[in-house]
């Protein structure tokens, strides 16, 4: 069979993404240790973290798959349905980070001491931001 041209470039680009989405976490866990953190945020920017990354695992195993699906033949209807699963999990995990990045900025314009922690969550979430490719959201 044939590979669907736009099924691989969104395969890649939420490949990517989702790659992204976990290195920075890595780098915020190696990090959060050495910075000044409440220890409430200590525990959310954790769990952030490991929602990053556990929706990395579970993008990259609904692409597997897919491709396995998208070989067998399954149908248009199903291959949608599971690229928009992909979506809305790289989504609402983007969207985790973003009230992370409210929350760190709300307490480091109360308490300048946070400034690294603000430094850190703002440059990973910059980072994750920048790589959302236009081809999960054009996904149709």
């Amino acid at each position: 069979m044939t590979t669907n041209p736009k099924l691989q470039i969104f395969a890649s680009s939420a490949q990517s993404f989702a790659m992204q989405m976990m290195s920075n976490a890595s780098y915020i866990q190696r990090e959060l240790p050495t910075i000044e953190v409440p220890n409430e945020l200590r525990a959310k920017v954790e769990a952030v973290c490991d929602s990053l990354i556990g929706t990395k695992h579970d993008v990259i195993t609904e692409l597997f798959e897919l491709d396995e699906q998208t070989r067998a033949g399954v149908s248009e209807e199903k291959l949608s349905e599971k690229m928009g699963r992909v979506v809305r999990w790289l989504c609402e995990s983007n969207q985790e980070m973003h009230e992370l990045v409210q929350e760190v900025e709300q307490l480091v314009s109360k308490d300048s001491c946070y400034g690294l922690l603000f430094i850190l969550i703002i440059e990973s979430a910059t980072n994750i931001a920048n790589s959302l490719p236009g081809a999960l959201s054009d996904e149709e």
